[in-house]
């Protein structure tokens, strides 16, 4: 998978093997940039052993029962509807994408060097 994601012009990308038991293994990939923190480093994400089944390749009986709460209340009616007034408004399409990384560059100032 890595090498067709070269192929396809995606060299700042993550493949991944996925499982599910209706589909059985899917390989994917993933722009780096969304497992990055502010300062663009990537965290390997550390879960305890007792979460996952090595041999099963699945999360284990106790890692379903913690994620379980998790994956059931992760999103609410309100935040649905925040994102589909935010993120799905119409209004979207003729805007300009604003970006935080063009305001901060357009208040950075450069030291010239001063020679001696």
């Amino acid at each position: 998978m890595t090498v067709e994601l070269l192929l396809e012009g995606r060299n700042n990308a993550v493949s991944t093997l996925q499982y599910s038991s209706s589909k059985g293994f899917q390989v994917d990939g993933y722009d780096a940039n969304r497992f990055r923190d502010r300062w663009g480093l990537i965290h390997a994400r550390q879960m305890h052993g007792s979460f996952y089944d090595p041999l099963l390749m699945k999360p284990s009986r106790i890692g379903i029962e913690y994620l379980m709460p998790i994956f059931t209340d992760a999103i609410g009616s309100d935040d649905a509807e925040h994102m589909r007034q935010t993120l799905f408004n119409p209004g979207n399409l003729a805007q300009p994408y604003h970006s935080i990384n063009t305001d901060v560059h357009k208040r950075i100032r450069y030291l010239e060097t001063v020679g001696d």
